[in-house]
């Protein structure tokens, strides 16, 4: 039987056991910054760093609204 638990679902619920309010997290493979808005709603503020194509380290911090 196929297991339709993934390793994002499983990364996703360790990290809701593992930080609180307040941490400081980093994503340190931004892509569309899916998993960013996951931290950022975890902790309040996520730090985002994606390589582009050109190898440019481009970052972006993104907050909770409100």
């Amino acid at each position: 039987m196929a297991s339709t638990f993934g390793a994002v679902q499983l990364a996703h619920e360790f990290l809701e056991k593992q930080v609180s309010a307040g941490d400081i997290c980093i994503d340190c493979t931004a892509g569309r910054g899916n998993d960013t808005v996951f931290l950022c709603e975890l902790v309040g503020c996520a730090e985002r760093f994606r390589v582009s194509e050109n190898s440019e380290l481009r970052d972006r911090k993104i907050s909770r609204p409100g």
